[in-house]
């Protein structure tokens, strides 16, 4: 006997009990990884639009943490897995948008993460982008110190070379290094 709005073949009869054919379903970590996978290849076929509506539909299939409710200690591990590679989705897209010149739907949601996430350097790097290119140069360097504030109290370990040229580029004013976002096929 299948499940209610499950499609008989999609559901096997086993000697332990019934398992899903995975032949016959689609699971949504599968969909979401191979979502991802396309939208590197189009990053790098320089299809940037098309991608992020990838990745933005990668992301759509989340409705809350992963394996939620579950207490086994390996699906534990999993669903921590499985959130590492939603939040490097996210940076992805976000990446993406500030390439392609949405500024200020990055900078909420950059904060908003960075206040989830305080010791991802990388985000706080975007969140710089984000700032100098939408006008706030200020705002951005503020960002930067509190990233050094942030991994010195927490770690005692300053910023990575990364963040450190970002905060140079950003004092020199120089958009043409600012403007090259790191890209997903780099990863």
């Amino acid at each position: 006997m299948a499940a209610v709005g499950v499609p008989q073949e999609t559901v096997l009869s086993t000697a332990s009990g019934y398992q899903l054919d995975p032949a016959h379903c689609e699971i949504d970590s599968e969909i979401f990884r191979r979502n991802i996978a396309t939208a590197k290849k189009l990053v790098r076929a320089e299809l940037k639009e098309e991608a992020l509506d990838l990745l933005k539909n990668a992301l759509a299939l989340w409705r809350g943490p992963a394996l939620a409710g579950i207490s086994s200690t390996a699906l534990q591990t999993r669903a921590a897995r499985l959130e590492e590679e939603r939040v490097a989705a996210l940076q992805q897209r976000i990446c993406l948008e500030i390439t392609l010149g949405e500024y200020e739907e990055a900078i909420g949601e950059l904060t908003d993460l960075i206040a989830l996430h305080p010791l991802r350097e990388e985000l706080y790097g975007h969140l710089m982008q984000a700032l100098y290119l939408s006008g706030r140069q200020a705002d951005a360097l503020a960002v930067f110190r509190r990233a050094r504030n942030t991994l010195t109290d927490e770690l005692g370990i300053y910023p990575g070379p990364r963040l450190t040229t970002l905060e140079r580029a950003i004092l020199r004013q120089d958009a043409d290094m600012l403007s090259a976002v790191p890209g997903m096929a780099r990863r």
